[in-house]
């Protein structure tokens, strides 16, 4: 995150505490306490301090995708508490200001992806307007514990909307997956080469999913005009 005059920061937000002698995952309520607030280290000045913050702010959760979207910091999806209700998971999206050191609720209009907790989140521009790319996590309840996801979506902040980029009824697709745990295993690359198709940039993804026995990374490779799945390639990296 970068303030208004310049300063750069890494931003924390919320997660939650094991309390003292109690098992992990661990459906008692007392079991864990969940945070809803910002930590900012300041790279200059080798330090942290919990950022300021007025007026209302996101539920305390863990288990969110974050990104940076024009010196804000973008925070989407998580879980308010280790069960398998599907009210545990949520689907909002907050952003903090570091000029107005306040959160915003964005509210979006029209179809809008699934509650997930541990979604891959990224910051890409789309179209020529940077906006955050999700992809994948999980959600409840699911046919045992958890059920996971592989979609890709877009948010634009300026206009509060989404758009679905990957259709679930296309073939050759990662499955089986959980959901990225970060957005360092999230990447993007929004380069391609080529003049005479400069105008159709290309979406790249390259996503880890770690597994029970196995490590993969798969690269979605997507043409920004099209969405059909004839124009949707996954590699196995």
């Amino acid at each position: 995150m970068v303030a208004p005059t310049g300063e750069q920061y890494l931003g924390m937000f919320g997660g939650r505490h094991l309390a003292k002698g109690a098992e992990e995952h661990n459906k008692k309520k007392a079991a864990y306490t969940y945070y809803n607030d910002l930590w900012l280290y300041e790279f200059a000045e080798d330090r942290w301090f919990q950022a300021d913050s007025t007026g209302e702010k996101p539920p305390a959760h863990d288990h969110h995708g974050a990104a940076t979207l024009s010196g804000q910091l973008f925070v989407h999806g998580g879980w308010q508490s280790e069960n398998r209700k599907a009210e545990a998971v949520l689907a909002d999206i907050w952003s903090y200001s570091m000029e107005t050191r306040s959160w915003t609720q964005h509210i979006p209009a029209g179809k809008s992806p699934s509650a997930r907790f541990m979604p891959g989140v990224a910051a890409v521009r789309y179209h020529g307007v940077e906006t955050m790319a999700v992809f994948a996590g999980e959600t409840l309840p699911g046919s045992t514990k958890h059920t996971t996801l592989n979609d890709v979506w877009v948010f634009d902040p300026a206009e509060a909307s989404w758009t679905e980029l990957f259709p679930r009824t296309c073939d050759l697709i990662p499955t089986d997956l959980l959901g990225p745990s970060s957005h360092e295993e999230f990447m993007t690359d929004l380069s391609r080469t080529g003049g005479a198709i400069a105008a159709a940039m290309a979406i790249m993804l390259v996503v880890k999913f770690a597994m029970a026995s196995r490590r993969s990374a798969y690269a979605l490779e997507m043409p920004e005009s099209s969405f059909d799945c004839q124009d949707l390639t996954y590699r196995l990296l």
